[in-house]
């Protein structure tokens, strides 16, 4: 039997200098390609770094996304406290 690998991967809006960074987007990939996760990672955080960086917007990383990686659809409810 294999084993399942579940990663749960954020896109976060970090804010310099606030403690708490907002999620933008969630995903949960299943026995995802670690050469891929990197490449993604690597995507996400040089876009701003060049003019034409990889990923411009949220919908190009969830192309990404959808293009190589099988994900889990899980929803999420947040009640305030």
């Amino acid at each position: 039997m294999s084993d399942l690998k579940i990663v749960r991967l954020d896109i976060v809006l970090a804010k310099s200098g606030k403690s708490e960074n907002k999620i933008l987007k969630s995903y949960y990939l299943i026995n995802p390609d670690e050469n891929k996760l990197y490449a993604l990672r690597n995507g996400v955080e040089k876009r701003s770094e060049t003019p034409n960086g990889c990923f411009e917007g949220l919908w190009e990383i969830e192309s990404f996304v959808n293009r190589h990686f099988e994900t889990l659809n899980i929803e999420r409810t947040e009640i305030k406290w």
